[in-house]
């Protein structure tokens, strides 16, 4: 495992009533964004063009902070790159389970549907996080869920096995470090037959 040392840019002004916006550009992020936008121009990827790369280029690393807390940019930073997964699991509750639209009322429904979210985005950062350390390179979540949910199990003759996994599912499966194969083997006793 190796650490990236990122070089952060930040300017600080403080408003009348002590509330401080600190606008923070990180410079390692801002490069890594560029080339990942710079790799869909050349693929051809539609909405990725030259003449929007310069538009958006400025805010490619940028982050602005609005706090009341009194430490330095340095310190607010630290706070909010650690605190940065739990923003994550917000966001993806939000805006891509849409957890609010559900509309559930009662309270041990709710607990069970907090649960299930709950699951489903662990289940959702270890395939992010063994993404990130595959060999698929520009692939994107919401590509290898599509992918994921198109593979189905079948049990025939007391058996589990895959039986309309194409290529590109193996491939997805494989850079996961989830081999399937023709039949699934149980790794545990407790698994139903």
């Amino acid at each position: 495992m190796r650490t990236i040392k990122s070089v952060v840019e930040y300017q600080e002004s403080t408003d009348e009533g002590g509330t401080k916006t600190i606008y923070f550009r990180n410079l390692h992020e801002t490069e890594c964004e560029k080339a990942n936008y710079l790799e869909c121009i050349e693929k051809k990827v539609p909405g990725y063009t030259e003449a929007k790369l310069e538009a958006i280029e400025k805010t490619f690393g940028v982050i602005i902070l609005e706090t009341t807390h009194n430490a330095t940019p340095q310190e607010i930073y630290e706070y909010y790159k650690e605190r940065w997964s739990i923003e994550t699991f917000y966001d993806y509750l939000k805006h891509q389970m849409d957890f609010n639209a559900l509309g559930v009322q009662d309270w041990a429904e709710l607990q069970g549907l907090a649960f299930m979210m709950l699951l489903a985005t662990l289940i959702n950062g270890a395939i992010s996080e063994r993404l990130k350390q595959s060999s698929l390179a520009g692939i994107y979540m919401p590509e290898v869920m599509l992918t994921a949910s198109s593979v189905k199990a079948i049990k025939r003759n007391e058996a589990w096995a895959i039986e309309n996994a194409s290529k590109s599912e193996r491939d997805i499966f494989d850079a996961l470090e989830v081999p399937i194969g023709s039949e699934l083997i149980p790794s545990n006793s407790w698994f139903p037959t």
